[in-house]
């Protein structure tokens, strides 16, 4: 479903995300539907800078497998090393806190895949918020009588210095066959520097649109 997703443009930044600054990132905007991120693909070697200029991002090839992996770099800090590295694969999304404290990832490893980690520049060192896990934790509690989670796709809707509102666009296959059922799962004002409830509201999407639309 996320390759069908990504095929189909549904996955696309929201427009801001042309409204460059001058340091070629946007930033998030406190309020609006959804914030606009920087899509990044691991067949791409590139560098961009965060809206303020003081973090540079760059891609490389990750070892062994560069073609489905690379490995992003955040420099900046006033150090010549990097401040924080990891692996991404395939496709992500990279959103910035107001204040440049958190970056928050979005990598999409694979169809029916999908990862949110939040890293806090003040602290490299500590490992990231992984929401993912907790997001399908709750999924299946929501789960209606008779049903199993078929997939889950988490995506940033809003972001502040210290919050984040995620939704999750859920589908549900009924155990004895037939229609799959939609549910959109909001979390909203979620402190980025933890900790994260795994406790959401729940609505019924549209019949002709996805919790992301």
């Amino acid at each position: 479903m996320i390759a069908a997703l990504l095929a189909a443009g549904a996955l696309a930044a929201a427009p801001n995300l042309a409204s460059h600054g001058p340091c070629g990132a946007p930033r998030p905007p406190n309020s609006g539907p959804e914030p606009g991120g920087v899509h990044v693909h691991t067949s791409e070697r590139r560098q961009f800078r965060s809206p303020s200029c003081h973090w540079r991002v760059s891609l490389r090839a990750a070892p062994g497998d560069p073609d489905e992996n690379a490995v992003m770099e955040v420099m900046g800090g006033g150090s010549a090393r990097p401040r924080l590295a990891f692996k991404v694969t395939r496709d992500a999304y990279l959103y910035w806190s107001s204040d440049e404290r958190f970056l928050v990832v979005q990598n999409l490893p694979g169809p029916n895949r999908a990862e949110i980690l939040i890293y806090d520049l003040k602290h490299p060192a500590q490992k990231p918020q992984a929401l993912q896990g907790w997001i399908n934790l709750e999924a299946g509690r929501q789960a209606p009588a008779r049903h199993e989670v078929m997939w889950s796709l988490t995506r940033v809707r809003r972001m502040t210095s210290d919050r984040i509102w995620l939704v999750a666009d859920l589908a549900y296959a009924p155990a004895n066959g037939g229609s799959a059922l939609g549910r959109c799962m909001f979390y909203d004002d979620v402190p980025l520097a933890g900790p994260f409830t795994p406790k959401a509201r729940v609505t019924t999407p549209p019949a002709d649109k996805s919790c992301l639309d």
